[in-house]
């Protein structure tokens, strides 16, 4: 496996390797796979935890071809769980001083990769106070990561609702296989309609599955999990007010 351990602009072979010096900052990159696939580590440096952030990506290619894309890479969802499990949220974040490594795969071009030069920046940081950085005129990243975060905080929402629906059915012998019918019709909904507020798909299917590992749950243990997505929205959602740092 090659390493390639970069500050500022070094070159090696013949892939050059911008590196924008920032706080927080893109510390190094090693490439696998040849030069498929790229794990970028970030240092934090401030002293702030951080909860998400969105890389910029601009990959040249022999014939001159920019191909730009943004990796957004958000830890509020693992804080969750932490928080959820009773541990400290903050084990799940960036820690002031500490760094971490995120994936990114380079996209192919008329199947090569890039070969001629890969700048790579950060552009939007959020921190676990709710202030953000965002970098020069990427709002774009910025409205991403709040989308995101939105998206997940409706879906939460939109589950404890019809979870309690479910529980309150006083007809039905099986609350829990109402539920999931409920949640399926939102996303079935969700698939067919082309306008209004979406909650994010990825989510809802991880509480649909987790109410399908519930089995004949009772409909008091289905309130207790309804609570527990209300709570979920409530802290995706304070994730989501972010405050740009003056």
């Amino acid at each position: 496996m090659q390493r390639i351990y970069l500050l500022g602009l070094l070159a090696l072979a013949s892939l050059p390797v911008s590196i924008f010096a920032q706080t927080p900052a893109v510390e190094n990159i090693r490439f696998e796979n040849g030069m498929q696939t790229a794990y970028v580590r970030i240092v934090n440096t401030s002293n702030k935890d951080i909860t998400g952030f969105v890389l910029s990506v601009d990959a040249l290619y022999e014939d001159s071809h920019i191909e730009h894309s943004l990796l957004l890479t958000d830890y509020v969802p693992a804080m969750l769980d932490r928080k959820n499990a009773g541990q400290p949220e903050s084990m799940a974040a960036l820690r002031a001083g500490d760094k971490k490594e995120v994936r990114l795969d380079l996209p192919a071009r008329d199947g090569k990769w890039p070969t001629v030069t890969l700048q790579i920046k950060m552009t939007v940081i959020a921190y676990a106070n709710a202030t953000v950085d965002v970098q020069n005129d990427h709002e774009n990243g910025l409205g991403n990561l709040i989308a995101w975060r939105k998206k997940a905080a409706l879906a939460s929402r939109k589950a404890a609702e019809a979870i309690n629906e479910a529980a309150a059915d006083s007809v039905t012998p099986d609350p829990n296989g109402v539920a999931i019918s409920k949640l399926r019709a939102l996303v079935l909904d969700q698939a067919q309609r082309k306008a209004g507020e979406t909650h994010d798909s990825a989510e809802m299917a991880l509480i649909i599955n987790r109410l399908e590992s519930m089995g004949s749950a009772s409909k008091t243990e289905l309130r207790h999990y309804a609570t527990e997505k209300y709570n979920d929205a409530a802290y995706l959602e304070m994730h989501a007010q972010l405050k740009r740092n003056q």
